[in-house]
């Protein structure tokens, strides 16, 4: 049995463009491989006779229409009143909802408004679904055969309610078959690449559904079964690990950095790093993982030379000679905050950003990268396409998944 899902995200910020709509984005991608089947995305503003007339227009098409945004305490929250409407339900407050939000308010010493009640309202005789991570709650209601299920538009609570409230839901009302799949990461390498490796995986097409997407520099590939074919999951992961080598991430792990961190834990070592183009965005993405602190110790942004000499000790001689985008340079740095830290390896970037400062010995886009360990510094310089931001996260990325596959090379 198929089951017809449709997807609906509301908000005029989305229909303008202010907002990117992510949220279908990951409903699909947590649907996609079973009878759970998704057949639309689709968005509408906040007005209340648009938005009534797309759920009604919708739920006709489908068997399960999945809506978010539009639940809250302002005018252009109206979920609830046009699901309300279109199938004689009265809105009524929920008293769990309504204390939570009330404690909110009171920890924050605010005095709550008539229209804050709205924050809490649903439609009677609905199934509601608790907030965990924020205060509206979301709900389901069904109409004969269909259901229509309702959270809010915030990334983080609709996610959390999804996984711990609407798809339990769907899982136990309607039968749910979930079809084989196997999903590797890549990091370091373009899609066009990943495309030609898998043809030599020597599998056939038409038993699998091939899937590349990438974000944030790490390319997930996810095999999908066909109906009544053979999955060879074993296949797959040995022509995987052969052919991709160490650019394929560990099971575990769904980005470089995290692997990264695995795999300094492991051995018990350390990382500092200096960062000059980059501007501190290798420690970004480092400690924007939970528990980094256990391998990272610091980093610093040394973007004058001042900084360079004073903090890292690189030698004034050395930037005079060759300038502080420089190999020679780079390596003083890694080597100055590798000593400075105590830490085990030290990893430095200088570069030119753009869109000025480049010459044609040094256009922009050259990054001079460095690392330090032991009595050993490695150097090497790249030259990356694009505006400065793109120059600044791509070197980020690759001062990562540099560092990753030389560990990952030491491991085996």
């Amino acid at each position: 049995m198929i089951l017809r899902i449709g997807i609906l995200s509301t908000g005029d910020e989305l229909i303008r463009g202010t907002v990117t709509d992510a949220n279908a984005a990951y409903l699909s991608s947590r649907l996609s491989g079973s009878n759970f089947s998704v057949v639309f995305h689709h968005v509408c503003g906040d007005s209340m006779d648009g938005l009534s007339g797309t759920i009604d227009s919708l739920i006709r098409t489908v068997d399960v229409l999945i809506v978010t945004g539009g639940l809250g305490p302002t005018d252009d929250d109206n979920t609830v009143e046009a699901v309300c409407g279109l199938f004689g339900l009265r809105r009524v407050i929920h008293g769990p909802a309504m204390r939570k939000y009330s404690n909110f308010l009171e920890g924050l010493r605010l005095e709550k408004g008539g229209i804050d009640e709205k924050m809490a309202e649903i439609p009677d005789k609905c199934l509601v679904m608790e907030n965990l991570s924020g205060l509206a709650p979301g709900f389901i209601v069904e109409n004969g055969r269909k259901s229509i299920i309702c959270m809010p538009g915030v990334p983080g609570e609709m996610k959390e309610m999804f996984e711990k409230s609407a798809f339990p839901y769907l899982k136990s009302k309607y039968p749910f078959i979930e079809t084989e799949r196997l999903l590797i990461r890549i990091a370091g390498s373009r899609e066009s690449e990943i495309n030609e490796i898998i043809r030599k995986f020597g599998i056939t097409m038409e038993d699998y559904t091939i899937g590349i997407t990438t974000v944030f520099g790490t390319t997930s590939v996810t095999f999908i079964q066909k109906e009544g074919r053979l999955f060879d999951r074993e296949k797959i992961k040995k022509s995987s690990e052969l052919l991709f080598s160490e650019s394929m991430l560990m099971e575990e792990y769904y980005f470089p950095e995290e692997e990264l961190l695995g795999l300094l834990l492991e051995r018990g070592e350390t990382l500092s790093v200096a960062e000059s183009c980059t501007g501190g965005l290798i420690s970004k993405r480092i400690t924007d993982i939970p528990g980094s602190s256990a391998s990272f110790i610091g980093g610093i942004v040394a973007y004058s030379n001042d900084i360079k000499t004073g903090f890292l000790g690189v030698p004034h001689e050395l930037i005079d000679r060759f300038g502080a985008v420089s190999e020679e340079v780079a390596a003083a740095m890694a080597e100055g905050v590798r000593n400075g830290y105590a830490a085990d390896f030290g990893v430095s970037t200088t570069g030119i950003a753009g869109p000025g400062g480049g010459n044609e010995n040094k256009p922009v886009g050259t990054v001079c990268f460095g690392f330090s360990k032991d009595s050993e510094t490695m150097t090497l310089t790249r030259n990356f396409s694009g505006d400065r931001e793109m120059i600044r996260n791509i070197s980020s990325l690759f001062a990562i998944e540099y560092l990753r596959r030389y560990l990952r090379k030491s491991r085996s």
